[in-house]
């Protein structure tokens, strides 16, 4: 039993007397406390659920976003070898044909030397395009696939257009066709020097198959900073509409008809000249008005020398 100082119990001395009432009159506190402890854990949980759950549906998102980027780029990819595939075949079934018929020509038909001498050479020309075909199809798997080198640096551009004309001329006058070059001496580009080659060879043998007589003029000249080479025919033209589709893949031209050809050769071409940070474009005032192919390449600028891949990107999938 408590006593009471001067006859009156104070709040200590009756808590010490009565623990039970003390702890009775804790009770709200202690429950105001532990309520508002409560409060805040579950405010963090749910914070941390709502997180959980925004980041949950942004990876879902994400990876749903990936998936049907994946499956587009599967999708058009399974596309392209399928029109590759339908396209080699068309080009194979052509000279093929002409190399089957010829052959069974001089092996039963008792023929006269001339006439078979004009088998002989069809067959030639046949096979030669097979060749070509073979050859740019393996040049297009490797850009596809690994790239080709690309090696800048400051060459001597008009001796590259001299090299290729000189290697070319031949083929030109075989054809009655005039092949000039005219360039500015000394006029130096950075590029690499065998893909320089290798697209302009591609340019210029292009100009002589689609011109029947003319001239084809090879120019160069420093334009606004930069190197510009141009291959200027007098040949069959181009509809304005075809000007990009010729770069395509098996792109056959409304003028362009009827000419051995894959188109696998300017794809090439401008690949490399992108490589190069260069550009490779085509104009021409319309079917019977001549063509002109204009590279432009960087000037020389001094720099060490700088190798890169050139490689063949698809278009990005719808």
């Amino acid at each position: 039993v408590a006593v009471a100082t001067n006859g009156t119990l104070t709040f200590d001395e009756l808590h010490r007397a009565m623990p039970v009432m003390f702890i009775v009159d804790l009770a709200p506190s202690v429950l105001g406390i532990a309520g508002a402890l409560v409060g805040v854990l579950y405010h963090r949980l749910h914070r941390a659920q709502a997180r959980t759950q925004a980041l949950a549906e942004e990876i879902a998102a994400t990876w749903t976003a990936d998936l049907q980027r994946a499956n587009g780029e599967l999708a058009q990819a399974m596309d392209q070898q399928q029109r590759l595939y339908s396209a080699v075949s068309h080009e194979l079934r052509t000279p093929l044909t002409s190399i089957l018929g010829y052959t069974q020509l001089v092996e039963t038909i008792d023929v006269a030397p001339v006439e078979a001498s004009e088998y002989v050479h069809e067959i030639y020309q046949a096979s030669s395009f097979l060749l070509q075909m073979v050859n740019e199809l393996l040049e297009v798997a490797k850009l596809s696939r690994t790239g080709l080198t690309v090696a800048l640096e400051d060459i001597d551009c008009c001796a590259v257009v001299e090299n290729v004309t000189g290697l070319l001329r031949p083929l030109a006058d075989a054809s009655d066709l005039t092949l000039v070059a005219s360039d500015s001496a000394g006029l130096h580009c950075r590029a690499d020097t065998v893909r320089l080659r290798q697209t302009l060879t591609n340019l210029i043998a292009n100009a002589i198959k689609y011109s029947d007589s003319g001239t084809i003029v090879v120019r160069s000249a420093e334009v606004d900073g930069a190197v510009e080479i141009e291959v200027i025919d007098q040949g069959r033209g181009i509809a304005a509409h075809d000007l990009e589709r010729i770069f395509e893949p098996f792109a056959q031209t409304d003028d362009r008809d009827g000419t051995d050809s894959t188109g696998l050769g300017l794809l090439v071409s401008r690949v490399l000249v992108e490589s190069m940070d260069g550009t490779l474009t085509a104009h021409s005032d319309g079917p019977g008005h001549g063509s002109v192919f204009r590279v432009r390449l960087p000037a020389a600028t001094g720099d060490a020398r700088e190798v890169r891949v050139a490689l063949l990107e698809r278009e990005p999938a719808a």
